[in-house]
């Protein structure tokens, strides 16, 4: 099931955004009136439904200078242009399960697209905690579950303000959220994957072996997903010792063994479940009896 949520924040500096997604790619544009411009009068006019598509129209840092779109009345340009196409290059090597996709825009300078745990990674911020440190505008995000799912069934959120004109090809924005509340932090789970790690015994005998459990669950439901399917989870054994680094997800479910080596009558032994932007996604501590 794809999950939708929409962000209504008091205001924002840009009068139009553009939302457009399709099966490969999903766009952000940002419109600003067309004589903020220094050669507006040789600008000639375009067509607004192209505002609809996932065509390239402009540029992410420059914009389109020398094109007008005429809306509700109104004549902008846009300011800037932000395309997450999951076929590029740029973007493809990183298309797995759990990115999370930011269009961001800092200081005015241009839609940046990245995959945000890259953002906050080292400083240890949640998405709030670094909006509000960088400074900059999220009003676009994109969380990949199934990685061979089309775009347009990729979980999202979308951020205007009662004022914005919004020019999409979008039928349901989703929840409604206010921005105070999604700004408080870890509001987001729900739209990402979850994880649950259980052993098939609570202790283990010195040396000896557990079996893992990992399960992919829809981050709202729990329930477990069937349609993730991925060799990229990382086990790290922090105590004790495991054959295989990655566990295989089929369907949702994969399994791994760890050894209590080393380890004595008394101790404890720990596993961690990492992702390629995450670390901790799960973990559990079993007794050495």
């Amino acid at each position: 099931m794809t999950y939708l949520r929409h962000i209504v924040a008091k205001s924002l500096p840009y009068p139009v955004l553009s939302v457009a997604v399709d099966d490969a790619k999903a766009v952000l544009r940002v419109l600003v009136d067309r004589k903020s411009f220094f050669n507006y009068e040789g600008q000639t006019e375009g067509n607004a439904d192209d505002l609809k598509t996932t065509a390239k129209l402009s540029s992410p840092f420059t914009g389109l200078r020398d094109t007008y779109y005429t809306i509700q009345g109104k004549e902008y340009c846009i300011m800037a242009e932000g395309i997450l196409d999951k076929t590029s290059t740029v973007y493809s090597a990183n298309w797995v399960p759990g990115a999370h996709w930011s269009f961001h825009i800092i200081n005015g300078r241009g839609i940046f697209i990245d995959v945000r745990p890259e953002l906050s990674y080292f400083n240890k911020r949640n998405s709030a905690d670094y909006g509000r440190y960088a400074g900059g505008m999220w009003l676009f995000d994109v969380w990949v579950t199934d990685q061979n799912a089309p775009v347009i069934e990729c979980n999202r959120s979308i951020t205007t303000a009662p004022d914005t004109i919004l020019v999409t090809n979008l039928d349901d924005l989703g929840e409604e959220w206010a921005a105070d509340v999604v700004m408080q932090g870890n509001q987001s789970r729900w739209l990402n994957l979850g994880y649950s790690l259980e052993p098939d015994s609570e202790t283990v005998a010195p040396d000896g072996w557990v079996t893992y459990t990992l399960k992919i669950l829809d981050g709202k439901t729990g329930e477990v997903l069937p349609s993730v399917t991925w060799d990229g989870f990382i086990v790290d054994p922090v105590d004790g010792y495991c054959p295989h680094r990655r566990v295989s997800i089929v369907n949702g479910v994969g399994t791994f063994r760890q050894q209590a080596l080393g380890l004595q009558s008394g101790e404890t032994m720990r596993v961690k479940i990492d992702h390629r932007f995450y670390t901790g996604r799960a973990e559990h501590t079993v007794k050495v009896a």
